[in-house]
């Protein structure tokens, strides 16, 4: 009697698993790479663009190799590249999630991740370079 009951919930568990195996979905992933280095700094910039079904995302991550020209601990950070380009970040976004060495101050030489993906939560990570 038992086994009677429980035929209908296995034939619906069985007829679901095999239209999500009839289900094709595509998902296609698309990066760009940018690369600039001046003697011993570096810019990088990577996009990557995920186009599925469900919606289309994009991912920016930044990574600068300079010297800290201004730095304002919570609030704000300024690294420039060898060719005098000077870029700054903010560190008190609402969400987002900063990680700076302690070592970090002005004339420093860092490297800074700055990770943005769309709809998702910022994150900015600062590291002392190695020595060339």
């Amino acid at each position: 009697m038992l086994a009677r009951k429980a035929f209908p919930i296995v034939m619906t568990a069985a007829l679901a698993v095999g239209a999500c195996a009839q289900d094709k979905t595509e998902v296609k992933t698309t990066t760009e790479t940018e690369a600039k280095q001046v003697g011993s700094t570096q810019e990088i910039k990577t996009t990557t663009k995920v186009d599925s079904p469900s919606g289309d995302t994009t991912a920016v991550t930044k990574t600068l190799v300079g010297t800290v020209t201004a730095y304002a601990p919570g609030k704000t950070i300024e690294v420039m590249t060898g060719d005098k380009d000077t870029q700054s970040f903010a560190l008190d976004g609402k969400d987002d999630v900063v990680s700076i060495d302690s070592r970090t101050a002005v004339g420093s030489k860092v490297q800074l991740v700055e990770e943005k993906p769309e709809g998702g939560i910022r994150r900015v990570t600062v590291t002392i370079a190695p020595a060339a």
